[in-house]
């Protein structure tokens, strides 16, 4: 099974979106744009216990109750495995082509002055059919489907009662259990008999019978304790010890701790998917609401590796606010951004499939990428000097940078965070130097600086053959002429390069800025020197004045782009 998109109208903030999924789906964005509500909408789908909670009139977009709330998430079943089959056989008569996608729809609506919901299924261009119930608040959808959420807070002590049930109704008594059993009753009569030989139960008993003889002299009172176990499994509790002890009695200590809480809760949800009685031949739906919290940044990307691994949970939601939790993303996961525009609440989704060829880099790319998701704004940049240059200028002349960020590429190509973060409605503005490289084993140039913006200015604008802009051939001229060629000649490319929020160097960074400040050429040649040192003492030295040059300077209208909505 496939997860392929999710369809919301008209419930709490979405009016009507539809989100393209995967099966592993990190949701993130601002505060208050519905990251918990998108999730609230999947628990509605799939998990019964929520789908039979109150409706309220909030529930429905801006309250208006005249048009019908509707869920609808659509899968593919066409391949033949275990997962598919459970859906094939318990929904056999709404299948008409499994070649289309499954459709699972939840549609909610007020009449007759109460809330009507309707669970129906089948094939994605064909008419659906009502999924039939099973007993009073059940339908067939929750023996298909076994519904996991987690929720920011910690819910340790429930989701152990969970545990013990679901370990205990699957387990068989031994002869050891029996005999310990055993033991244990006759140790409890001990205790009992005990107890009732404290002189202070002794004095209890002969006080309360001398005042018994003024009203009735044939009876006598017997106070003797009746502790008892019960359920032996009743009063159980987790601790915690240090596995690297070498005691042999170890120190035990209780999950107190809220970062140790999260990692025991994560253990017990990892069992019950799948170990569980309510997960054995269902599908697991797994619905994380900010794992991060409570957590070490080091204990989040150790979580983000355990969580995106397919045997965590095939089928996964997470809501973070932490970049951390992209790191140790799996090559398919899919990246759903919420973000607001003009009042209104939009869904951005996009693939992070990174491709075999980068896989070297991978690590790189999403740790720089996860930098970039939290905010509209991206500026990249080549390498560090630029970067702090360009952070310098900002925080000097007094500029937010809540929304915005500026993130080194780190030697990987531009395409690659252009396309995650283009499909992901992020705001991209790019600055970059005239390279001018030699051909391997030839004597011509290649225009690398020019054709990298023709490549980024294609994906940005989605061009297709017929509109797209053609790269530069090689030349035979020399570095400067080429690069003056470049300059002077294709002057209306470079206009709507910057149209589009990609700006071309004349030469790099160091001569721009020396354009820019009357500087002579031992500036250059000292910050070409040692890039990154040698710009960090420029900063240390420069004024207010320099930065207000800089960023009004045409050499770097990007620093412009960037903080104008």
């Amino acid at each position: 099974m496939k997860l392929r998109k999710l369809k919301i109208v008209n419930f709490r903030n979405f009016d009507n979106c539809e989100i393209e999924l995967s099966n592993k789906n990190l949701i993130f964005g601002m505060n208050d744009v519905g990251k918990s509500n998108l999730i609230y909408a999947l628990r509605l789908l799939f998990d019964g216990k929520a789908r039979n909670n109150q409706i309220y009139d909030t529930d429905f977009h801006t309250c208006n109750k005249s048009n019908p709330i509707e869920i609808s998430c659509y899968l593919d079943i066409s391949e033949d495995n275990d997962y598919n089959n459970i859906i094939i056989a318990k929904a056999d008569n709404a299948i008409t082509d499994n070649t289309e996608l499954f459709t699972i729809k939840l549609t909610i609506e007020f009449s007759n002055n109460q809330f009507i919901s309707n669970l129906s299924w089948g094939s994605e261009n064909e008419e659906l059919i009502e999924i039939p119930m099973r007993g009073l608040n059940r339908t067939i959808l929750d023996d298909i489907f076994y519904c996991v959420f987690i929720p920011s807070q910690n819910d340790i002590s429930s989701k152990f009662k969970e545990f013990k049930k679901e370990l205990l109704n699957n387990y068989q008594k031994n002869d050891d259990d029996i005999n310990i059993e055993s033991e244990i009753q006759e140790l409890n009569q001990l205790f009992n008999q005990k107890i009732s030989i404290l002189s202070t139960i002794k004095t209890m008993e002969s006080s309360l019978n001398e005042q018994l003889d003024l009203f009735d002299k044939n009876y006598k009172i017997k106070i003797s304790p009746s502790h008892t176990f019960g359920d032996l499994h009743n009063n159980l509790d987790i601790f915690m010890f240090d596995n690297r002890e070498d005691d042999i009695e170890p120190t035990f200590y209780p999950t107190s701790g809220d970062g140790r809480i999260r990692k025991v809760m994560y253990a017990l949800i990892s069992y019950l998917l799948n170990n569980g009685v309510n997960a054995n031949g269902k599908i697991p739906i797994l619905l994380i609401e900010e794992p991060e919290n409570h957590l070490f940044l080091s204990s989040q990307i150790e979580l983000s590796k355990t969580i995106f691994n397919e045997e965590f949970s095939p089928y996964l939601f997470l809501v973070t606010h932490s970049p951390q939790l992209f790191f140790k993303i799996s090559n398919e996961a899919n990246l759903i951004r919420l973000f607001k525009q003009n009042q209104k609440i939009e869904i951005s989704s996009e693939i992070a499939n990174i491709g075999d060829k980068y896989n070297d880099l991978k690590n790189i790319l999403i740790e720089n990428l996860a930098q970039c998701l939290f905010v509209n704004r991206v500026l990249l940049v080549e390498g560090p000097s630029e970067k702090l240059l360009f952070e310098w200028v900002l925080d000097k002349l007094g500029y937010d940078r809540t929304d915005i960020t500026i993130q080194s590429i780190s030697g990987i190509y531009f395409d690659k965070y252009v396309q995650i973060l283009k499909g992901l409605g992020i705001k991209i503005i790019i600055k970059t130097d005239n390279d001018i490289a030699k051909v391997p084993r030839n004597d011509e140039l290649n225009a690398l600086g020019f054709n990298r913006c023709v490549d980024i200015f294609n994906i940005l604008n989605n061009a297709d053959e017929s509109n797209k802009k053609q790269r530069l051939g090689y030349s035979t001229l020399d570095i400067d002429n080429f690069r003056n060629l470049i300059n002077s000649n294709y002057t209306g490319d470079i206009q709507d390069f910057a149209q589009s929020g990609i700006h071309l160097s004349k030469i790099d960074l160091e001569n721009d800025l020396a354009e820019c400040l009357d500087k002579d050429r031992d500036f250059v040649d000292s910050l070409q020197k040692s890039k990154w040192i040698n710009m960090w003492e420029f900063i240390k030295n420069a004024t207010e004045d320099d930065a207000g040059k800089i960023f009004n300077h045409e050499n770097f209208k990007c620093l412009q782009d960037l903080v104008n909505e």
